[in-house]
C-alpha cells in the first residue's frame, strides 16, 4: 500500500536513471525486501512447530512454498509499483494453471497407488506440491523478467550500483546540500516504516474480521450448518475474486498514482479519480439490484446443480440468498477502502485501524445475538444467515467510515484549489454532486419498477415451477433470463 504512493521506479523504455529517480527506485526496492526476513522467520517458526508436533513432511512443504513465494515478493512489488498488470497476469496465470495441473497429477497418482481411494496424507501432499509449483513459477517468472530488464540499467554519473544489483537493497543517504556534514545512512525511509507499520496493524484487524465467521461457526454452530455455510462462502468468494478484486486492485493503483504521487493533485486529477470511484460504485449498485431482485430467487437451483439435492434441501439456499445481498456491500467496501488506503494520511489510517476494532466488536456482538440470544426471545434466524448478517453489518460500518474520508478528502482539496486557482463553477457543482451518496443509485423510477417486477416474477416462478427436474430447471432459467433481459432493456 505504501509503495503505491510512489511514482514508477523505471518508466517504460528507459535504461538510465537520474540521481533523483534512483533515490525513489532504491527506496521502493529497500521497502519491497522488508517482507523477506520477516516472512522467513515466520516460515521457520511454523516449520519448527510442525517438526516438534510430528505433523508430517507434507505440511512442511507448505512452509517451504511460503518461503519461496516470499522471495518473489520484492519483484512482485516492483511490478505492482510500475503498473505492469500484463506481466502479473501472465506470470500468475501460468502459476495458477501449473498449480492445478500438479495437484491433479499427484492426486491421480495417489488414487492409483491407494486402490482408487486417496488418503488424507496423500491429499495434503498433493496440495503442498501444487503450492510449491505455484511459488516456483512466480519466482522464476518475475525473476527472469526483471533480471533481463535491469541487466542494462545504469545511473547517471556513477558506476555503482548498476545492472541487476539495482534489484537488491542498498543504503540511502540524506542529501541536505552540506558536503561537510556526515550524511545519515539508512535502508528504509521513515515514511515507509510508519506507513508499513500502520498497514500491518490494519492487516491484523482485517484478518480477524475475515476469520471471524469461522470463529463464530466453530463456537456456536453444528457441523452440518458449518458445511452449508462453508459451501456458500467458497462459491460466493469466487465472484468476489474474479469480478470485484481485479476492479479493486485497478482502482487502488489508479488512485495511488494519480493522487498520491504528487503533493498537490490537480483539479483534473481529482475530478478523474472521483468520476472513476462514482462509476464503479454505480456499477456495484446495479449489480446488487440484480443480485437482490433476481439472484436470490435462484439460490436453491444453483445449489442443486453445483452441490446436489443434499445441500439444496438444507439451509444452504437461504444462506446463499443472504450472501447475494452481502457481496455488493463487500464490493463497495473494497473500492472505498482502496481509495482510503491510497490517499489517506497516517493519522486517518490510525483512526481507520481503531474503527476496525469497533467493527470487529460489532460483528461478534451481532453474530452472538442472532445465533445464541435471539432464539431465547422467539426469534429464530438460520445460523448461517446470522453469520452473513453479522458480516453485512461489519461491511456497512466500514463503508460509512470510508465514505466520510472520501468526502473529507475532496472537500479539503477543493477548498485549497479555490484559494490558489480559478475553479470552474461547473466543476465545483459536479464534484459536489458526485460526493452525494445518492448519486450512485438509479434516479429513474422505471428502473426501480423493473427490478421490483422482475423480482416478483422470478419469486413466483421459483415457487410454482420448482427445480427438481431438468425441465423445471430449464423453465426457471428461461423465466430468469427473460426477466434479466427486460430489466436491461429498461436500463
Amino acid at each position: 500500500m505504501a509503495l503505491l504512493r510512489e511514482p514508477p521506479t523505471l518508466p517504460p523504455g528507459q535504461t538510465t536513471l537520474s540521481r533523483q529517480q534512483y533515490r525513489v527506485h532504491q527506496a521502493v526496492v529497500n521497502a519491497a525486501w522488508l517482507p523477506v526476513p520477516l516472512g522467513a522467520l515466520a516460515a521457520l517458526g511454523a516449520s519448527m512447530v510442525m517438526v516438534r508436533s510430528g505433523t508430517g513432511d507434507s505440511r512442511l512443504l507448505f512452509c517451504a512454498a511460503a518461503f519461496v513465494e516470499i522471495l518473489a515478493e520484492p519483484l512482485y512489488m516492483l511490478a505492482y509499483n510500475n503498473l505492469q498488470v500484463g506481466l502479473r497476469v501472465r506470470v500468475e496465470g501460468i502459476a495458477v494453471f501449473t498449480k492445478c495441473v500438479v495437484t491433479l497429477v499427484v492426486l491421480r497418482f495417489g488414487s492409483l497407488t491407494e486402490a482408487e481411494k486417496v488418503t488424507d496424507s496423500f491429499g495434503v501432499l498433493a496440495f503442498s506440491c501444487g503450492q510449491i509449483a505455484y511459488a516456483a513459477i512466480l519466482l522464476a517468472g518475475y525473476g527472469a523478467y526483471f533480471v533481463r530488464k535491469y541487466s542494462v540499467v545504469s545511473i547517471q554519473n556513477t558506476q555503482s550500483p548498476r545492472g541487476i544489483s539495482l534489484l537488491l537493497p542498498h543504503k540511502l543517504q540524506d542529501d541536505d546540500g552540506d558536503s561537510k556534514r556526515k550524511l545519515k545512512e539508512y535502508y528504509l525511509e521513515p515514511k515507509f516504516k510508519d506507513l508499513a507499520f500502520t498497514f500491518a496493524k490494519q492487516g491484523v484487524f482485517k484478518h480477524f474480521l475475515t476469520e471471524g465467521d469461522k470463529i463464530l461457526s466453530v463456537a456456536f454452530i453444528t457441523e452440518d450448518i458449518q458445511g452449508d455455510y462453508s459451501l456458500v462462502e467458497k462459491y460466493g468468494s469466487i465472484i468476489a475474486r474474479l469480478l470485484f478484486q481485479p476492479l479493486e486492485e485497478m482502482g487502488r493503483i489508479y488512485f495511488g498514482k494519480i493522487l498520491s504521487s504528487t503533493e498537490r493533485p490537480s483539479l483534473s486529477a481529482q475530478l478523474s479519480a472521483l468520476k472513476l470511484l462514482n462509476l464503479l460504485l454505480r456499477i456495484y449498485v446495479l449489480l446488487s439490484l440484480f443480485a437482490v431482485a433476481i439472484a436470490t430467487n435462484y439460490t436453491g437451483l444453483v445449489i442443486d446443480v453445483l452441490a446436489t439435492s443434499t445441500f439444496s434441501k438444507g439451509s444452504a439456499p437461504a444462506v446463499l440468498a443472504a450472501y447475494c445481498v452481502y457481496i455488493p456491500a463487500l464490493a463497495i467496501n473494497g473500492i472505498t477502502e482502496a481509495f482510503v488506503q491510497s490517499v489517506a494520511p497516517q493519522d486517518v489510517l490510525m483512526r481507520q485501524s481503531r474503527w476496525m476494532v469497533v467493527c470487529s466488536l460489532a460483528f461478534f456482538a451481532v453474530g452472538w445475538t442472532l445465533i445464541v440470544a435471539a432464539p431465547g426471545f422467539g426469534l429464530h434466524v438460520a445460523p448461517g444467515v446470522s453469520l452473513v448478517v453479522a458480516n453485512l453489518v461489519n461491511m456497512c460500518l466500514r463503508i460509512s467510515f470510508s465514505w466520510k474520508v472520501v468526502r473529507d478528502y475532496f472537500v479539503k482539496h477543493m477548498g485549497q484549489l479555490k484559494n490558489e486557482e480559478t475553479v470552474n463553477a461547473s466543476h465545483g457543482r459536479e464534484i459536489e454532486r458526485l460526493l452525494h451518496f445518492q448519486s450512485i443509485f438509479p434516479r429513474n423510477a422505471a428502473v426501480w419498477a423493473a427490478f421490483v417486477v422482475a423480482g416478483a416474477v422470478t419469486f413466483f416462478a421459483n415457487r410454482v415451477l420448482g427445480w427438481e427436474s431438468t425441465l423445471q430447471k430449464a423453465q426457471n432459467v428461461a423465466v430468469g433470463g427473460t426477466a434479466t433481459l427486460a430489466v436491461l432493456c429498461v436500463l
